[in-house]
């Protein structure tokens, strides 16, 4: 599900895919089972950071991408408190303020 959904996605100049979703690489056990969708999450959250990074880093004309976040397939299995942080994060990046963008991306987008 990860690697297929992941081709439809494309990643900034520089940003790879990891062979291994978060989830599976993060897990305390090697006989997890996860549920329909979480491969398409991990996909979804990794094109977010890599996009957030590279426009943080190198072109913050970029950071208008992540816009397109909220049609995601993991958008609608975010919980609302998730849907209002990455709502008032691109409210800010609208508004020329990256603060909580860059809060996020140290919080969560570590390779």
């Amino acid at each position: 599900e990860y690697r297929a959904y992941a081709k439809q996605l494309e990643l900034p100049p520089g940003h790879e895919w990891p062979d291994v979703p978060v989830t599976v690489r993060t897990s305390i056990s090697p006989e997890a089972v996860y549920e329909v969708g979480v491969g398409e999450g991990d996909a979804d959250l990794w094109w977010y950071c890599a996009w957030a990074k590279y426009g943080l880093t190198r072109d913050q004309a970029a950071l208008r991408i992540l816009g397109q976040f909220r049609q995601s397939r993991v958008w609608p299995r975010i919980d609302a408190h998730g849907r209002t942080l990455f709502i008032e994060i691109e409210k800010g990046v609208g508004a020329g303020n990256v603060v909580m963008l860059l809060e996020y991306v140290e919080a969560n987008c570590q390779d």
